[in-house]
């Protein structure tokens, strides 16, 4: 079976498109994707979220793991009130929370599902700007102008090494180094990163949310032109069979955002 890649066009000026595949070596999926336009109403005061979370734990904790983090973060946001002009962080904040217990709860309800966990990623769009929060290693990428921007910062060993100034050579990993350091479901407390302000969006913008299924076997080189070449939906389609040209040793999981502001 091939990737399952969707597209929509959502107005005011964003078109969106997403994709996942079960990679080559891998028995299962274990990636969750959200992408869903909310009710008019909440479009306005709370905008479009869009979501990649990576299972981690083996199955069916994995795949459940992620499930729930897809699930719960999108109800929580959204059944939150807020206003037009109101900050989400607080509300992101909460609803990661929520997802972290949920899947803590159910990691304690069995045996077999000891040690699951999840990445997660999430880009928040609302009118003129955008915000983000993120744990793990998925990724957020930004396209604009021509520079291919990481938003997010991973949490593995290696980033840790790095901002503690113990990594001497930089093309040097360290066995271990891409251990998370923080996901949801494996503490408390899942030392999530959230935006401290809002950032604006400009016309032309375009934005790569995506799991290390991607980005591990494919360089940012590549990512970067094959994000900018036609449509939210080829991007897709091309990243997807880059990464399984290359192997494909991860399950695969992409959105692609697209922003046009009005005239």
């Amino acid at each position: 079976m091939g990737p399952i890649v969707e597209k929509r066009k959502q107005k005011p000026g964003l078109s969106l498109a997403w994709g996942t595949d079960i990679g080559s070596v891998r028995v299962r999926n274990e990636d969750s994707v959200f992408v869903k336009a909310p009710p008019r109403v909440q479009l306005d005061s709370h905008g479009t979220l869009l979501i990649v979370a990576d299972g981690m734990g083996g199955p069916p904790a994995g795949d459940m793991a992620s499930a729930l983090a897809v699930e719960i973060i999108p109800a929580s946001f959204y059944d939150s009130k807020l206003e037009i002009d109101g900050d989400p962080v607080p509300l992101l904040r909460h609803a990661f929370g929520d997802a972290n217990s949920a899947i803590l709860k159910a990691a304690n309800a069995k045996p077999g599902r000891f040690g699951m966990g999840t990445t997660c990623t999430a880009l928040l769009l609302r009118g003129e700007q955008f915000w983000l929060a993120h744990v793990g290693d998925s990724r957020a990428y930004l396209l604009r102008e021509g520079r291919f921007l990481q938003l997010s910062r991973d949490h593995n060993v290696l980033e840790r090494m790095r901002a503690e100034g113990d990594l001497l050579d930089d093309d040097h990993r360290p066995p271990g180094s891409a251990l998370l350091t923080a996901a949801l479901g494996t503490d408390d407390r899942p030392g999530a990163d959230f935006s401290q302000r809002p950032r604006a969006l400009k016309n032309g913008d375009r934005f790569l949310v995506c799991s290390d299924g991607l980005y591990g076997p494919i360089e940012e080189k590549d990512m970067k032109r094959l994000l900018s070449e036609g449509s939210p939906e080829r991007a897709t389609k091309r990243l997807i069979r880059a990464a399984l040209e290359a192997g494909g040793p991860d399950n695969i999981s992409v959105i692609t955002a697209h922003w046009e502001l009005k005239s």
